[in-house]
């Protein structure tokens, strides 16, 4: 399922005293309060989704491992995945049985989309030049690309030009071998991506 916090500003800080010490360490590592309360906050929503899913509770003692681009994982539990994604003032978090990857971000400024030239395929370029709202179609093209490359462990250093979704417009498609999901929520965009959804799989639940 894909657990969603739409605005951290609307929530305490959690308690990070109950945090793996890894995960003190990032948070304590981001110099802006924004980014420091996203940090919180993400693990407060695994938190939340291992414990009404699988029953799991996590805390300081939580045993996390990381794979050598950074993608974290339950040691304990490795038949769960998760992924998490936070663009101010969103966090999402996305658990399964099988590798996962999501992506959330507000839409981007009309001056970012010369960003497309280096992330977007011929065709997207192409594309975009035809777009009625090429912000929001910029948009949900970079958030398929990033949940795809982090489903995959590879990390934002990956060539997200390879990959065109140009053709895909509807909400739920197969593209690259995967399973896709991707929607606008409001003011930002959700995708999120697996080797194969099913409809529990993209329950949207807001906490």
């Amino acid at each position: 399922m894909i657990y969603l916090c739409e605005n951290i500003d609307n929530i305490l800080l959690p308690d990070v005293f109950d945090m793996p010490e890894e995960r003190v360490l990032k948070m304590k590592s981001y110099k802006n309060e924004k980014d420091k309360k996203m940090c919180c906050t993400a693990f407060e929503l695994l938190k939340y989704a291992l414990k009404r899913e699988y029953g799991i509770h996590i805390n300081r003692n939580t045993k996390m491992g990381y794979t050598i681009r950074g993608k974290p994982h339950l040691l304990d539990y490795p038949c769960i995945h998760f992924n998490i994604s936070h663009c101010y003032p969103i966090v999402a978090c996305f658990v399964s049985d099988e590798e996962v990857g999501a992506d959330v971000q507000t839409i981007i400024t009309e001056d970012d989309l010369e960003i497309i030239e280096i992330i977007g395929s011929q065709n997207e370029i192409k594309g975009l030049k035809n777009r009625y709202n090429p912000q929001w179609h910029f948009t949900r093209l970079w958030t398929l690309k990033e949940s795809y490359v982090k489903m995959l462990g590879k990390g934002i250093d990956d060539n997200l030009n390879r990959y065109d979704f140009e053709k895909f417009n509807s909400h739920r498609f197969s593209a690259l071998g995967y399973d896709f999901f991707s929607k606008r929520m409001g003011d930002y965009h959700l995708s999120v991506c697996k080797k194969d959804l099913y409809p529990h799989d993209i329950e949207i639940i807001k906490v």
